[in-house]
């Protein structure tokens, strides 16, 4: 600054021609600093984890579990063994709360957790079908690599069952032993199987693809095919806008939002 004091440390600049246009992009100093003190103490640097995977909580997803407004981390996955695991975190759970500070923005509760000391026990609140739980979990210390998902193998369109029923653009079947061992799910994976998506249906305009398997409907277990429609027409005839569905994809968990016209 002015003052000659540092402010920030650069990290990039922005220039479409190849030279110094006067954009840049910095380090702010107290985060810069926090590292050079771990670097010059453990010779490498430490950041907190709570060993989860999340998404934002979009309006769509708000609106389909009844929420007056999108804010908060949605848990997809949780590590076992690790400290959401220990302190009671499920999937499905959504995190709008931590140590006091309300979760508005997408990259909040990453940063706040990494910033929080190793081993410190942090306060947190999560909605659980709609109602407020507190939790206390132990910051862990994130290892520097992680391990990559490998890349499933999609059953071919031949390999299809017979008894598919459509509904919002997919097609719905049983999960069978050869579709199981094509997507290498494990025994206890219950849900069913989209076997088609229209690309110009609600679904396909969400992105999802036929090899998804989807195993709740705005946190509704489904096992069958019947459950999933059975769900569906229920939330229809509730009024709802759209529904969330909780999908594994290539040993992955994800929510995905499907809008359907109610009056339908």
């Amino acid at each position: 600054n002015m003052d000659g004091e540092v402010i920030g440390i650069n990290t990039a600049i922005f220039s479409p021609s190849g030279g110094n246009i006067g954009i840049g992009f910095a380090i702010p100093s107290n985060q810069a600093q926090r590292v050079i003190n771990q670097l010059r103490e453990f010779g490498h640097t430490k950041r907190g984890r709570i060993g989860i995977s999340f998404q934002a909580v979009t309006d769509e997803i708000a609106e389909s579990l009844g929420m007056e407004e999108g804010h908060g981390a949605l848990v997809s996955s949780v590590v076992e063994g690790g400290p959401a695991d220990k302190a009671g975190i499920q999937v499905g759970d959504i995190i709008i709360e931590f140590e006091g500070k309300t979760i508005k923005e997408r990259n909040e509760l990453p940063i706040w957790v990494a910033n929080t000391e190793i081993g410190k026990k942090a306060k947190i609140v999560v909605l659980r079908k709609g109602k407020r739980k507190s939790l206390t979990l132990v910051i862990d210390e994130l290892p520097e690599n992680e391990n990559a998902t490998d890349d499933d193998s999609l059953p071919d369109e031949d390999q299809a069952d017979q008894d598919v029923k459509e509904i919002l653009g997919m097609g719905l079947e049983p999960l069978t032993e050869k579709s199981r061992k094509a997507l290498k799910l494990e025994d206890d994976v219950k849900g069913v199987l989209i076997a088609s998506v229209d690309r110009n249906s609600p679904a396909g305009e969400k992105g999802l693809r036929r090899g998804d398997v989807i195993v709740s409907i705005t946190q509704e277990e489904v096992k069958t095919v019947d459950d999933a429609l059975a769900t569906i027409e229920k939330l229809r005839a509730k009024g709802r806008k759209s529904i969330l569905l909780k999908i594994i994809r290539r040993g992955n968990t994800a929510f995905v939002t499907v809008k359907f016209d109610p009056k339908k």
